[in-house]
């Protein structure tokens, strides 16, 4: 009976996916309108009633069949990832964590909050730049904190870079610009060229070339790079030494392994961990460049 019922429950789940595949290929196929607006909702998912939960869930389904296909090229998966977190939906996803504020009840357990504020009390930054800042509310506390410091923070989306224009623009010693992390033009490496390169959380929303491509172009601009980003808590950085999906256009990175074949120097790294988020951990990680110059200790 046990057996039977388990049976069961199985059927019901594949009868499940294959209603949502359909659902979200027929949308996706005959109205990307509708699709597009569907997908906008990505930030307040959560809020969603059961059945615009499911249509949701149905259109996302199939997004990441697509995303996550070996075959699809970057392009194409920045072009997705869009839909989603881009513009209106990108910039209520940032208010979200600006209204938590910052500190906040998960900073503590946060390595790369110490290594930042322990460096730059040393007195051995001049200029500062976070990548993919979103909210921007660490390098707008930084900012206040170090007002001798010059700091930027940059994203790729240009609604997301207003919003933290607007929030944050009566900082003196912050400034904000528009950079995505692809294909790194002159202007992008000389906002990145500074003494210290920081992220919290949005290296892992870019796939392995990207990531790979990204460290060995930041490798003469910058002394120090910093971030903390999460893991699945089943993937180890020293045993796997490819890119593997975690969901959500994320990705499981062995971030010391690409550093290291970049030619990052001393890279090393602190894991922390959230009971409450008890099915992840998250990665500090930290590097040094020798390429324009030797800097301290960390």
């Amino acid at each position: 009976m046990r057996v039977l019922r388990q049976a069961l429950g199985v059927g019901r789940r594949s009868a499940l996916q294959l209603a949502r595949f359909v659902i979200g290929r027929s949308v996706s196929f005959f109205s990307p309108r509708l699709r597009d607006r569907i997908l906008a909702q990505w930030s307040t998912s959560d809020r969603l009633r059961y059945f615009q939960q499911f249509l949701f869930q149905s259109v996302l389904q199939v997004l990441m069949s697509e995303y996550y296909n070996p075959t699809t090229a970057t392009d194409r998966r920045e072009a997705l990832k869009e839909l989603c977190m881009g513009k209106d939906s990108g910039v209520a996803w940032a208010n979200e964590y600006a209204r938590r504020g910052f500190p906040d009840e998960f900073t503590d357990r946060t390595p790369i909050i110490r290594m930042l504020d322990r460096w730059l009390s040393a007195g051995k930054a001049r200029e500062v730049h976070q990548v993919a800042c979103s909210s921007a509310r660490e390098v707008a506390y930084f900012a206040q904190r170090y007002p001798h410091i010059r700091f930027v923070g940059s994203d790729i989306d240009g609604a997301i870079i207003s919003a933290c224009q607007e929030r944050w623009g009566q900082i003196p010693n912050i400034s904000f610009t528009t950079l995505g992390l692809g294909e790194l033009g002159s202007r992008e490496k000389e906002s990145l060229r500074c003494d210290l390169v920081f992220d919290s959380g949005g290296l892992q929303y870019l796939d392995e070339p990207t990531l790979r491509a990204f460290f060995r172009a930041l490798l003469p601009l910058t002394q120090k790079l910093m971030f903390h980003q999460p893991l699945d808590i089943r993937f180890f950085m020293h045993k796997h030494s490819s890119s593997k999906p975690r969901g959500n256009f994320s990705w499981n990175h062995p971030y010391i392994r690409y550093l290291k074949e970049a030619g990052w120097e001393d890279v090393g790294y602190e894991v922390g961990f959230i009971e409450e988020h008890f099915w992840a951990k998250g990665v500090s990680v930290f590097a040094r460049s020798t390429s324009i110059g030797k800097v301290g200790a960390y």
